[in-house]
């Protein structure tokens, strides 16, 4: 932690967290300084050995210490799901968020295995009037744990649809995407609705938006047929990016 002060915004930083091997759990004393540094890009990956609440009072001792006034990207997710499930830190991400002046300059987040409401993560799109990219990701109850929750939904689509005579989440928003795994439980009018909303003139068409939902092979679905034939026009204009397909492991 002492290092990350002393790069400069071009250095390349991967943060890891996990507990070594032989060590009799997580007793709260991590003691870590409180750190000012320039780096633009932050992965955080949570890998083993932790419980739960383990890695709950470990992300927030870390993200708590951080301050990070330039950072344009940051990524933050669990390698071992759904063996751990990653309790989202809303409190302590407002409050980097705005120590860190994220509302001025973080352009991607991505949150792969973060436990949240819709509405815990509409509040952190409210307060990122920047971003251009988000990745988030459904999560699947399994024979090894985990849990069931759906964030691609109707709901979330419907309050991230552009328009223009009210306030809305993430305006600048270029590239939406599920890698790790989408159920495709949305309608798939709701979803189309929401893509054309965003390619109003705040977003020319030189500048196509981007939208990638991987599947589980046991919730593949076709889109529908008027849908696709909808968005596979968009593409032949350059005006979208999109694939549809199976999620890859890991």
């Amino acid at each position: 932690m002492n290092l990350i002060p002393r790069l400069s915004n071009q250095a390349e930083f991967t943060f890891e967290l996990s507990l070594v091997e032989g060590t009799n759990g997580f007793n709260g004393s991590l003691s870590l300084p409180s750190i000012i540094s320039d780096i633009s890009t932050l992965p955080i990956y949570v890998a083993d050995g932790f419980s739960t609440s383990d890695i709950g009072q470990t992300i927030t001792k870390v993200i708590s210490g951080m301050t990070l006034p330039i950072l344009e990207e940051l990524k933050m997710e669990s390698q071992e799901y759904p063996n751990l499930l990653l309790p989202w830190p809303r409190r302590q991400f407002l409050a980097l968020s705005a120590r860190s002046s994220f509302p001025t300059h973080l352009r991607a987040l991505q949150l792969y295995h973060w436990v949240f409401m819709e509405a815990e993560l509409l509040e952190c799109l409210y307060s990122l009037p920047r971003l251009e990219g988000l990745a988030i990701s459904d999560h699947q109850l399994t024979t090894d744990g985990g849990v069931n929750q759906l964030l691609l939904t109707d709901s979330l689509f419907s309050q991230l649809t552009a328009a223009p005579e009210s306030p809305y989440p993430v305006p600048c928003l270029r590239f939406l995407g599920c890698f790790k795994l989408s159920l495709v439980q949305f309608d798939d009018q709701v979803y189309l609705d929401f893509l054309v909303s965003r390619l109003g003139p705040r977003h020319p068409v030189a500048v196509p938006f981007e939208n990638r939902v991987y599947w589980l092979p046991e919730h593949h679905r076709e889109l529908d047929p008027k849908v696709a034939a909808r968005i596979e026009k968009l593409r032949g204009e350059n005006a979208v990016v999109f694939s549809y397909a199976e999620a890859y492991a890991g």
